[in-house]
C-alpha cells in the first residue's frame, strides 16, 4: 500500500491571563480604535508623539496614501504611504525595503516620540491638499488604532499581535497577549515563522477567534473550535517549504512543508484541523490505495514516531 504523509510539529507551553478593560493588546489610552471603514478625522494634541498601527488590503499597482497629519492651516505635516513614511515639514522620509514581496493584506506601523511633537488633524485615506504623487487608499483600512503618544517597543508588539491574529498576518517578532506574555516565541520558532495564524480567546483585545487561517496564499491549514476559553490560544506557522511530497524512502512520501504549533492554556476540548489538499503540488492525483496521514510530534523536536 502506498502512503502520502504530511508533518505537523506541536510544541506546548502554558501560561495564564486575566481580563482587563478592552484595548488592543491591553494597551490603554488610544484616541481611536476602529475595526471597519471609519475615516473620521482625529485631533492630536502633540504632547506625547504619535503611534499608528493598522491593517489594510493594498492594491499592487502604485503608491497609496494610508494617512496624513495636517496643521490647523491645512498644511500636510506627516504622511505614511504603502511605500514610505515622510515628515514633509522637515523634508525627511524613509522607504520600506522588500515591500513588493509582501502579501496584499498587510500591517503598517508608525511611531514618533514626544520630542518631535505632533499636533493637528489625523486623517486616514483620502488625499492631501498638496496633491502628492500617490493614489488614494481604495479599500480604506480594515482595522487601525491611533495613540497620541509614542508606544514602547513592548506595547507596539502587543498591539500588533492583537491585530495580526485577528486578520491572519505574520509578524517578524514574537506574538504577545494582552498581559504582555509571549504566546509564540519568534526566536524559538524562526524557521516556522511563515503564514502564522491562530485561534485565541483574549477579551481585552476583543479577540474571540474560533476559526484561524492565514491571509497569505498557500496557507492550506485552517483550525477551528466551537468555542475558546479566555486566556487560551493555539497558534501555528510553517517552514516555507513546498506543498509537495519528497521521494518515497520506504516509509511513505513525506510533505516538505511542516508546521509548528504553540498552545497557551486550554484552547478547547476539540480542535478541527482542515487541510486544503487542492493546493498540493503533484503531477498525479492519489492512487486508489494512497491516503493522507497526519503525523504529530508532541516533543517539538521534529522527530516523528514513524
Amino acid at each position: 500500500m502506498k502512503h502520502s504523509t504530511f508533518n505537523l510539529i506541536v510544541i506546548l507551553s502554558l501560561f495564564s491571563t486575566a481580563v482587563n478593560a478592552q484595548s488592543p493588546g491591553g494597551v490603554a489610552g488610544f484616541v481611536k480604535w476602529v475595526n471597519g471603514n471609519d475615516n473620521t478625522p482625529v485631533q492630536l494634541t502633540g504632547a506625547g508623539g504619535l503611534t499608528f498601527i493598522g491593517v489594510g488590503k493594498i492594491q499592487k499597482e502604485g503608491e497609496q496614501l494610508l494617512w496624513n497629519v495636517s496643521t490647523q492651516a491645512g498644511k500636510t505635516e506627516r504622511v505614511q504611504t504603502t511605500a514610505r513614511t515622510a515628515n514633509l515639514d522637515k523634508g525627511t522620509f524613509m522607504n520600506y525595503a522588500g515591500r513588493d514581496t509582501l502579501p496584499q493584506l498587510r500591517l503598517y506601523a508608525y511611531s514618533t516620540s514626544s520630542a518631535n511633537g505632533t499636533r493637528g488633524t489625523f486623517h486616514v485615506g483620502g488625499m492631501t491638499k498638496e496633491k502628492l504623487p500617490v493614489k488614494a487608499l481604495k479599500n480604506s483600512m480594515t482595522e487601525y488604532v491611533v495613540y497620541d503618544r509614542a508606544l514602547t517597543a513592548a506595547e507596539r508588539m502587543r498591539v500588533e499581535s492583537a491585530l495580526a491574529l485577528r486578520h491572519g498576518i505574520t509578524l517578524a517578532h514574537s506574538y504577545l497577549n494582552s498581559k504582555g506574555e509571549t504566546i509564540r516565541n519568534y526566536y524559538r520558532l524562526k524557521t516556522y515563522n511563515h503564514r502564522v495564524a491562530g485561534i485565541i480567546g483574549d477579551a481585552t483585545s476583543k479577540l474571540d477567534r474560533t476559526i484561524g487561517e492565514s491571509s497569505e496564499s498557500e496557507a492550506v491549514i485552517k483550525v477551528s473550535a466551537r468555542s475558546i476559553n479566555d486566556g487560551a490560544s493555539y497558534l501555528w506557522g510553517d517552514n516555507a517549504k513546498q506543498v509537495s511530497f519528497a521521494a518515497d524512502k520506504g516509509n511513505g512520501k513525506w510533505m516538505q512543508r511542516q508546521w509548528a504549533a504553540t498552545t497557551t492554556g486550554q484552547p478547547a476540548e476539540l480542535l478541527t484541523l482542515t487541510f486544503d489538499t487542492r493546493s498540493i503540488h503533484q503531477l498525479q492525483p492519489l492512487d486508489k490505495d494512497e491516503h493522507y496521514y497526519l503525523v504529530v510530534d508532541n516533543s517539538g523536536t521534529g522527530k516523528f514516531p514513524v
